[in-house]
């Protein structure tokens, strides 16, 4: 009876043996699932915020650009509305000179004041198409100094003669224009400013 309890024990501790190599390697495949999965969720976390800071780098470089074409266009409707003042000042003060000739006027037309009132238009519209909704009324105003101050200057240039024009009081009007002008530039390119470019 010995020998059978020894052949008891030996099939007991091989069964145990068998049921603790089982359950290891149950164990083991249970670590590397959980391990595989962790992996695959923390691959897919990873790849899920690079996609998301990718998106934010896309988005923040198209304000930046979108911020530079906005600051461009203000900076040459600023420019340009000191070129077209100055050009319009000259030409209305000869256009008052009763010593200065047609062909004086002409060319100062052609060469200066034509090209001045061009680049302020056209950037007036560049303008237009990049500004917030709230640019695009303080924009209003200063279209209508624009065309105010323009409209003296043309109507002077083209009169035949300065025969029943006010000198002192159309170069007046021109100044008040002028200065509206400027204060809604200024009040356009403060509210730029305080702006999110």
């Amino acid at each position: 009876m010995p020998e059978n309890s020894n052949t008891t024990n030996d099939g007991t501790r091989e069964r145990q043996t068998q049921r603790a190599t089982i359950l290891a390697a149950l164990g083991g495949a249970l670590i590397g699932a959980l391990a595989g999965l962790g992996g695959s969720v923390l691959v897919y976390t990873e790849a899920k915020h690079a996609r998301q800071d990718e998106a934010e780098a896309r988005q923040t470089e198209a304000d930046e650009r979108r911020a530079d074409i906005r600051r461009g266009a203000y900076v040459d409707l600023s420019t340009s509305t000191t070129r077209f003042i100055i050009q319009a000042s000259d030409l209305l003060i000869m256009s008052l000179d009763p010593s200065k000739t047609d062909k004086d006027r002409t060319r100062l037309f052609d060469e200066k004041y034509a090209p001045a009132n061009a680049d302020l238009a056209r950037a007036v519209t560049t303008v237009r198409l990049v500004t917030t909704e709230a640019g695009k009324r303080d924009l209003d105003e200063i279209g209508i100094h624009y065309i105010h101050a323009g409209k003296l200057v043309n109507d002077t240039y083209a009169a035949t003669s300065l025969e029943g024009i006010d000198a002192k009081k159309t170069h007046e009007e021109f100044l008040e224009a002028v200065r509206q002008h400027l204060a809604a530039l200024r009040k356009f390119m403060d509210r730029a400013a305080g702006e999110s470019l």
